[in-house]
């Protein structure tokens, strides 16, 4: 299905507040997916494709996807190869194709989409049969610049220069689409999605000309995003948190490898510096050796976090615990997590703990709702937009997550999935999500206006008397949202 004409376009994506990526896949579906047989002739196809008024076919079998043929696909294998419309679909398709299930959100479809620069998910049921297709133009509206097109720079950068070219290319499309209106939810995933394909890029990069690259030929390896960078919430300031998963040859140890792999991560990081995610000032990086760990090695570090949780363990949660695989061997990635997940999960010693450390954060509001400001060095007046407010919303919500069994990676896509138990149907979490939304927002705007490097020390610090008044009410809307979510988690965590 291809929904690219403005009359065929959800009434939802032409709204200001922009894609709803939070809801389900199967609500986004517009129509039944046009099939044809692997048997029907091509005619049959472009014929049905004229028909229907969509620029794509589902090549089906009982029910079963099993290959797609798209309009952009013709003009190379026919009208060049000069193929007869007699030929079967089956020997034009492609046959590889990205599946998600109906209970995935609409954020999943885009992650996927920008992840494999494809344009098209396919939605099934429970049972793996066929129900839709929600294309790119289903999940957006309008974008000044095409994401593909900066996926394609960014996966054709021959060197260096020219990653370091691309990012600078990311960073501009993003205050674009800032400036334009485009929703902090959508904008916050596609720079995520494009600093996702620069990481990658530049693994692949350092890869090929490092003197150990071809270690990495030789194991099993994943890269791993952490903290905002794992949910996929970063904002134009963001620095690195990476690390490296690897599973050793057979007959070789974890110290037999390791050293070779952190050389080469280690280059990673440096070229990551250059396209301009500082250095993690608290060593969470993959070229460092807390975080360059077989599978093995994070599985106990993670136990051990678990089981015996103390000040650094809560603070390791905070950022390790949002992992998320960003390049190489995504299977071993997802299998720690769920390892992890279960062992959370099940420990209630720990979930208090991580109860308490939610805690510790204090949303910047004191008496009658006043602002309570502070100094620091090029910032007298402010508040800290990220210490104070965003980190309360993302520490409720991991910690809901990891009690309740949600598996959702952002803190918005948690706070809905919590918000569909009846547990929370008092809690307005939708509404806290949406509070975080604007305090993002005011981070972004903030960031934007400092150049291509704001400082790290600074770029989450605001005065509230700058804002328009309709914003630091709103301001203070979302500090005293992030209040009510503490007060639950004391009632649910800490009495009794």
């Amino acid at each position: 299905m291809n929904t690219s004409d403005a009359a065929s376009s959800p009434a939802f994506l032409s709204t200001p507040s922009g894609p709803g990526l939070h809801l389900p896949l199967q609500t986004l579906i517009r129509r039944p997916p046009v099939c044809v047989a692997p048997d029907a002739p091509l005619r049959e196809a472009l014929e049905r494709m004229t028909a229907e008024r969509v620029g794509s076919v589902l090549v089906a079998v009982d029910g079963r996807a099993v290959g797609m043929l798209t309009l952009p696909d013709l003009p190379g294998q026919v009208l060049l190869a000069g193929q007869p419309l007699d030929t079967p679909v089956r020997t034009l398709m492609q046959t590889r194709l990205h599946t998600l299930g109906a209970e995935h959100s609409g954020e999943d479809a885009a992650r996927l989409m920008a992840r494999h620069e494809v344009r098209h998910v396919i939605v099934t049921d429970a049972d793996g049969r066929l129900l839709g297709v929600i294309s790119q133009s289903d999940l957006y509206a309008r974008l000044r610049q095409d994401v593909h097109t900066l996926g394609a720079r960014i996966r054709d950068a021959s060197d260096a220069d020219a990653l370091i070219e691309a990012a600078a290319s990311v960073r501009r499309f993003a205050r674009q689409l800032l400036q334009d209106g485009t929703s902090v939810e959508a904008l916050m995933l596609h720079l995520s999605s494009l600093n996702d394909a620069l990481s990658a890029r530049a693994i692949d990069l350092v890869r090929a000309s490092h003197p150990d690259g071809e270690v990495f030929d030789r194991v099993r390896w994943c890269w791993l995003a952490f903290g905002s960078e794992g949910r996929m919430e970063q904002t134009f300031a963001t620095d690195q948190d990476n690390g490296l998963l690897f599973e050793p040859p057979p007959g070789l140890s974890a110290e037999a490898v390791r050293p070779a792999l952190m050389r080469v991560a280690a280059g990673v990081n440096t070229l990551l510096v250059r396209l301009g995610f500082p250095a993690c000032a608290g060593g969470i990086m993959a070229g460092e050796a807390r975080c360059c760990l077989s599978f093995d090695e994070w599985a106990q570090a993670f136990a051990r976090w678990i089981a015996t949780p103390h000040p650094e363990a809560l603070m390791s949660a905070a950022i390790f615990f949002d992992l998320r695989p960003l390049h190489g061997d995504s299977a071993l990635a997802e299998a720690l997590h769920r390892q992890v997940r279960a062992q959370a999960r099940a420990n209630r010693t720990f979930l208090r703990l991580l109860a308490e450390a939610a805690l510790q954060a204090r949303p910047p509001l004191g008496l009658f709702s006043r602002f309570r400001v502070d100094s620091v060095d090029g910032a007298p007046h402010t508040l800290d937009l990220k210490a104070g407010a965003a980190r309360v919303f993302a520490d409720a919500a991991r910690l809901y997550a990891l009690s309740e069994g949600v598996h959702e990676q952002s803190t918005a896509g948690r706070l809905r999935a919590l918000a569909r138990s009846s547990r929370f149907a008092a809690d307005d979490l939708p509404g806290a999500a949406r509070a975080f939304f604007l305090i993002q927002r005011l981070r972004l705007q903030k960031q934007a206006g400092e150049g291509d490097t704001p400082s790290l020390d600074t770029a989450n610090r605001i005065d509230p008397s700058s804002l328009a008044d309709m914003d630091r009410m709103l301001l203070r809307h979302a500090l005293k949202r992030a209040r009510q979510l503490q007060t639950r988690i004391r009632l649910d965590w800490l009495t009794g």
